[in-house]
């Protein structure tokens, strides 16, 4: 019984009345402790993933204001000036948080903030085209009618 004790097939005993085959253990993470560590590193490996997304999608949504900043209807408002003085301040400010889910959710309220006002600036560019267009060739519903 004593070999059978020590045999590969049982673990040791450490503590208390703990007693699981080696064979039943899939992983290192199964250890009694490790479990603990790996799940804080998932946690930690998740936030700073989702951390990651949420910058990517910013610097996305930047890069887009940026390519639209030319067609920008009125030629005296720098848009790419406001945008990234915009983008700015809001960095400073969610730095300046210090909880971690906090900073993740202002940081998807900026986000999308930031998507509503790209959405509204190319919805001014393409009103502006369409009145561009209407006012050099000017009104053509009459020519749907015959």
């Amino acid at each position: 019984m004593d070999v059978l004790a020590q045999s590969w097939w049982h673990k040791e005993i450490t503590s208390g009345d703990d007693v699981t085959p080696t064979h039943a253990r899939r992983s290192p993470l199964s250890r009694p402790g490790a479990r603990s560590r790996s799940l804080a590193l998932f946690s930690r490996q998740h936030i700073l993933m989702a951390s990651q997304f949420l910058r990517r999608r910013a610097i996305k949504v930047y890069k887009e204001l940026l390519r639209l900043s030319p067609h920008y209807p009125d030629p005296s408002y720098d848009l790419a000036a406001k945008t990234r003085k915009c983008f700015q301040t809001t960095k400073q400010r969610l730095d300046s948080i210090s909880s971690t889910k906090v900073q993740e959710d202002e940081m998807a309220k900026a986000i999308a903030k930031a998507q509503y006002v790209r959405k509204e600036v190319e919805a001014l560019i393409f009103l502006s085209r369409y009145r561009e267009l209407k006012r050099r060739y000017g009104d053509t519903r009459h020519l749907d009618n015959e």
